[in-house]
């Protein structure tokens, strides 16, 4: 019987997607069978020597079902569960890793729910109790929600070092969590172009996702961190179906289904003009002559594709060209992103031991200038023969080359400098500038006309941009200059981003 080639193609493509998704299930623990969590690998950690690990319990209040793994409260409220697993990575865009879990919290649990994906060099294959945390160079994401039986917002968090918590972003919608109730919660993260991007669920409530588009991003995950304290005595909180999956980027199983369903037309082709299975083929003759023919055992002359078969194909390949392409795009708008974020981290290290070998003085430009774009507070960063003291001239006993200027000519690898970005390198209207970014003077923030302190801008440290695109537009590389909207920027805090 001949398979219709549409079915056959279809069918490809449902057996290569689910074997994809099935096989990017990284651990999922319902406790069956399980009478003690760290046969499962959770340990557990408390900075009390008289804390204690969780337990097993049964609840079987929806959708939990069963043995679950249970916060014993008491002693053992703050008490938090660590489970590691192999290090996945989020290097493609379009890449997510999430957790998935089901929660209870019983007897008026307090405090707050926290669920984080976590990266850490450390190796947690015990309990332990008092002493230094197992993974206290643990960073990445996290979950956090307040067990109340009153309706309250979630919040996104950026870890570091484990246990130092910053709130990202607090979605408006709401949930009630401490209501006794069985409750299912997805968090997700998801690499983008532009950065990280956090996103999460409560039963039937999707909350508003966060992109996080500082530097550093974190992009490698190895430990799940769960802890939810429940100070009352007969308060307890139950965990059950915990599952974490890494999900590829869909032009990879695209790719895959269409790997195994042009496979499946060719067998079908085979078969077709052979008449019969290739298992079912009759050893090679020793004769040379049978040897020579090109089919020596098919019952009839191989067809050719049908109609139908090839424009499948081609709509096939029309549309991976339609996922993978923009994919590349974005691969490279990522690559020159993140390219621009280290320049603009160099320049401030460097301005920054400048501040301090100068008594913190910022350096003083009036505004205006070959750069100056008129009365505006932005300079340039180039040393123009005209006007020396350019702030790449400054920093250049710092590590940093100078900038050039060659009079609108070609400069040859202006790009290799730390004062060039790259989404700028192929815009030849820019011949000739050794630099993309723009300096600001903070003085002007508090009406300065000569140097200060940062002591004197100190609330301006970390919400004013001192430097930032100009000639590099990450937003469209098809335009020259800077997006207003959404731009590379760095702060005299230390920090640069995205936004």
């Amino acid at each position: 019987m001949k398979t219709p080639p549409l079915i056959a193609i279809i069918g490809a493509a449902i057996l290569a997607m689910a074997s994809a998704a099935s096989a990017t299930v990284i651990f999922s623990d319902d406790f069956t069978g399980v009478t003690n969590p760290n046969s499962a690998g959770w340990y557990f950690y408390n900075t009390s020597t008289a804390g204690i690990a969780w337990d097993i319990a049964t609840s079987n209040t929806p959708p939990l079902s069963g043995n679950a793994m249970r916060n014993p409260t008491s002693s053992g409220s703050n008490t938090v569960a660590i489970k590691q697993f192999a290090t996945q990575s989020l290097s493609r865009i379009g890449d997510q890793i999430e957790i998935r879990l089901d929660f209870r919290s019983v007897g008026g649990a307090q405090g707050q729910l926290q669920v984080s994906l976590l990266g850490s060099a450390n190796t947690v294959s015990a309990n332990q109790f008092g002493g230094t945390n197992p993974i206290s160079d643990a960073d990445g994401y996290g979950f956090y929600h307040l067990f109340k039986t009153t309706a309250n917002s979630p919040s996104y968090l950026q870890v570091t070092d484990s246990s130092t918590t910053s709130v990202l972003f607090s979605p408006t919608q709401t949930q009630i969590i401490g209501d006794n109730l069985g409750h299912t919660l997805t968090f997700r993260l998801t690499l983008t172009a532009a950065g990280l991007e956090l996103s999460s669920s409560i039963d039937n409530t999707a909350f508003t996702s966060y992109l996080d588009a500082s530097a550093p991003v974190y992009t490698a995950f190895d430990t799940v961190r769960i802890a939810a304290p429940g100070p009352a005595s007969s308060a307890y909180v139950y965990f059950d179906n915990i599952m974490v999956k890494a999900v590829p980027e869909p032009s990879a199983l695209m790719l895959l289904a269409a790997g195994l369903a042009v496979g499946c037309l060719v067998r079908r082709r085979f078969n077709r003009a052979t008449g019969a299975s290739p298992a079912a083929f009759p050893p090679a003759p020793a004769s040379s002559a049978a040897a020579s023919k090109p089919f020596p055992f098919t019952q009839k002359p191989p067809e050719a594709f049908t109609l139908v078969e090839i424009l499948t194909c081609i709509a096939i390949l029309a549309i991976l060209a339609v996922l993978v392409f923009p994919v590349v795009g974005k691969v490279t708008n990522k690559a020159t992103l993140t390219k621009c974020l280290g320049n603009h981290r160099q320049i401030t290290r460097a301005y920054l031991a400048w501040l301090g070998d100068h008594n913190g003085k910022l350096w003083y430009r009036a505004p205006g200038g070959n750069w100056g774009g008129g009365s505006g507070p932005l300079f340039g960063a180039q040393n123009y023969p005209a006007a020396p003291g350019y702030l790449c001239q400054l920093l250049e006993p710092y590590g940093l080359t100078m900038a050039k200027w060659s009079g609108w000519k070609a400069i040859p690898n202006a790009d290799k400098t730390v004062w060039y970005c790259p989404a700028s390198y192929r815009q030849t209207a820019i011949a000739g500038h050794g630099a993309t970014y723009y300096y600001r003077f903070l003085g002007n923030e508090i009406g300065a006309t000569s140097s200060v302190t940062l002591a004197a801008v100190s609330d301006h440290l970390s919400k004013t941009p001192y430097l930032r695109d100009y000639y590099g537009n990450h937003e469209d590389s098809s335009q020259l200059y800077f997006s207003t909207k959404h731009n590379v920027y760095s702060y005299l805090d230390g920090h640069s981003e995205y936004k």
